[in-house]
C-alpha cells in the first residue's frame, strides 16, 4: 500500500528543517511513540530537491499495530514565509487478519492512514514546540 498525505507545520522552511536536521531523530521517536509502540525508526541522510528537504524514513511499530512496516520519505516545502508544508510519501505493509478479506483490508487501510496522519501530526506539534522553546529534549 503507498500511502501520501501531509500537514503544516506553523513555523518557517528555515526553522523546520533546521530542527529537523539536527534533532530530527529524537522528534521523529517522540512523535512516533505518541502514534505507535516502536522499537524501530530511523531518519536517513537528508538531501535536498530543489525547494524540498527530503529524509528517508524507515519504521517498524510493534504490534499490536495498523502498520507493519513503513519505508518512505519525509519532505518538507515552503508554504509561506510562516509555514512549512510537510509531508510523507512512503509505502507501507499492513497487517490484515484473516487475509483476504475485503472489509478488513478496507478497515486496515483506514487505521494505517489514520496512523501516520496521527504521527505527522505529532511530528508537526513536537517540531512547533520545540522550535519555540530552544529545548531538543523530548517531553
Amino acid at each position: 500500500m503507498f500511502i501520501d498525505d501531509f500537514v503544516s507545520v506553523e513555523r518557517s522552511i528555515l526553522v523546520t528543517n533546521s530542527w529537523l536536521v539536527s534533532h530530527g531523530q529524537e522528534i521523529a521517536r517522540a512523535a512516533a511513540r505518541a502514534t505507535a509502540p516502536t522499537d524501530s525508526l530511523l531518519l536517513g541522510p537528508p538531501r535536498t530537491r530543489t525547494d524540498t528537504l527530503v529524509v528517508p524514513i524507515s519504521w517498524s511499530p510493534r504490534p499490536p499495530s495498523s502498520l507493519a512496516e513503513l519505508q518512505g520519505d519525509l519532505l518538507t516545502s515552503p508554504l509561506d514565509e510562516r509555514s512549512t508544508h510537510l509531508g510523507l510519501s512512503a509505502s507501507c505493509l499492513i497487517p490484515v487478519e484473516p487475509p483476504g478479506r475485503r472489509e478488513q483490508e478496507f478497515a486496515a487501510r483506514r487505521n494505517a492512514e489514520h496512523s501516520v496522519r496521527t504521527f505527522l501530526g505529532c511530528l508537526a506539534h513536537e517540531l512547533e514546540q520545540r522550535s519555540a522553546s530552544g529545548d531538543p529534549s523530548p517531553r
